[in-house]
């Protein structure tokens, strides 16, 4: 499918590059700048290349800094890592995950209602079934989530409220059906979850969601709504191009950090 530009593309684009080189003190995410990239506290390590004489270095230098934690490391772009994959497998690292990042272009969408949903802020009143569902939603279950699991993505919500993070949760006759979390910001908003749980789909839960957020980021003079996707979720981004989201403003695939004495 055909793309469409942004009329503010060439912004967007080094907006979209920066928000993963910089820290977001108020939510509790670190970053410092390094030689070879921009390492996060939470074990996200954002690279804008790596000589391929180099990555046995980078890499030593990445288990300097974290230890035997958990690394993922980001390469953006895909001249980058035409190069720099392989020498990353050859290395030890596992390919992972590959994600788009896209922009809305157009004119909001007009959506049918759906019947008996309702939408609220998410705040700490309704932040645990915003939670749970959020899990549920992105697992493609309904087994209840696992204590652990519920505990540390409260713990990341609740801090994300703290500073840009908002959300907003859909019930379907009182039974919370999907949830829908983003960046705030006045210019530029980033879509970071959206999630329906299974016995809720395609009812247009997601679809009202989106559009609802398009509508109400353009009414206050918003730049631009921009969202991810991993490239495997055909469905979502046939969607999303439905929903106007046509132009690809970044590109990045995720490689694992193996543990010492794995590969």
């Amino acid at each position: 499918m055909t793309g469409t530009a942004h009329p503010d593309r060439a912004r967007l684009v080094h907006v979209v590059h920066d928000w993963f080189h910089g820290p977001f003190h108020a939510m509790g995410y670190e970053a410092e700048p390094r030689r070879w990239g921009t390492y996060w506290n939470m074990g996200y390590v954002y690279t804008r290349g790596v000589p391929a004489d180099q990555v046995g270095a980078f890499l030593t230098d990445i288990r300097a800094y974290y230890g035997e934690r958990s690394v993922c490391i980001y390469v953006a772009g895909r001249e980058v890592e035409a190069t720099l994959g392989p020498a990353l497998c050859a290395a030890g690292c596992t390919p992972d995950h590959s994600e788009i990042f896209l922009a809305h272009v157009g004119p909001v969408p007009s959506v049918p209602s759906v019947s008996g949903m309702t939408v609220e802020a998410v705040d700490v009143t309704n932040l645990l079934d915003c939670v749970t569902t959020r899990l549920r939603a992105f697992a493609s279950t309904e087994a209840p989530p696992p204590d652990e699991a519920i505990r540390a993505e409260l713990a990341r919500r609740q801090a994300e409220l703290g500073g840009t993070g908002r959300g907003w949760l859909a019930r379907i006759r009182r039974e919370p059906a999907g949830i829908l979390w983003w960046y705030d910001d006045p210019s530029d908003i980033y879509v970071l979850l959206l999630g329906v749980r299974l016995p809720f789909r395609n009812q247009g839960v997601g679809r009202g969601l989106l559009c609802t957020l398009l509508a109400e980021a353009y009414a206050r003079g918003g730049r631009s709504v921009l969202l991810g996707v991993l490239t495997e979720n055909v469905d979502a981004i046939r969607l999303y191009y439905r929903l106007g989201f046509r132009d690809e403003m970044y590109w990045r695939r995720r490689y694992l950090v193996n543990p010492r004495g794995e590969g």
